[in-house]
């Protein structure tokens, strides 16, 4: 049998075997990682929350609101 093994190695990690290895979480789990990297980027880089990168595309989904 193929005995399991790690690399370091950047260039075998495709992006199939990292949806697999995000797959193996539990979604607590997920949303304790997205809120950990959330407060990681934020304590880089305090800035990052008062950015607006939205923009509308035209000819793509439009939001319609109630008036």
């Amino acid at each position: 049998m193929h005995e399991p093994s790690i690399s370091h190695d950047r260039s075998q990690e495709d992006l199939r075997a990292k949806a697999i290895w995000f797959q193996r979480f539990t979604p607590e789990e997920r949303l304790r990682m997205l809120i950990d990297w959330a407060d990681t980027m934020l304590a880089l880089n305090p800035a990052i929350a008062e950015v607006d990168r939205a923009r509308p595309t035209p000819g793509r989904v439009q939001i319609i609101e109630r008036p």
